[in-house]
């Protein structure tokens, strides 16, 4: 089993249960997601923990849910834009992810991106 990586933006940066319209996964790709998860001690953009009591809600087949933890059951995480325009692409990215990056570049700033690890 290997780890996967969706982001959902929040429109605006609301915590108190902020409703995630937009999901985007990543393909598999370890050495972008190494600069986001500590898989080895060197994840260089940091994510922050959803502050407490938070919860982001996202829409599944059965309705909508609200989420603090993973599906691994980990807490849910999330970082600035400004902060995940750092990543790194390398000769390996897909042209999906390069899409997303560009995506995620076009993003204000102050955007909050949620990391959803699954």
């Amino acid at each position: 089993m290997g780890m996967d990586l969706a982001i959902m933006p929040l429109e605006q940066a609301w915590f108190g249960g902020g409703l995630a319209w937009n999901r985007l996964s990543f393909d598999r790709d370890y050495d972008l997601f190494g600069q986001l998860h500590d898989f080895d001690g060197k994840g260089k953009i940091k994510a922050n923990p959803l502050p407490p009591g938070a919860s982001i809600g996202h829409y599944e087949d059965e309705g909508l849910r609200q989420e603090t933890t993973d599906p691994y059951g980990t807490p849910l995480t999330w970082a600035p834009a400004v902060a995940l325009k750092k990543l790194k692409e390398s000769e390996r990215t897909t042209p999906w992810n390069k899409a997303i990056l560009a995506f995620i570049n076009a993003l204000p700033d102050e955007t909050v991106v949620v990391l959803w690890w699954h």
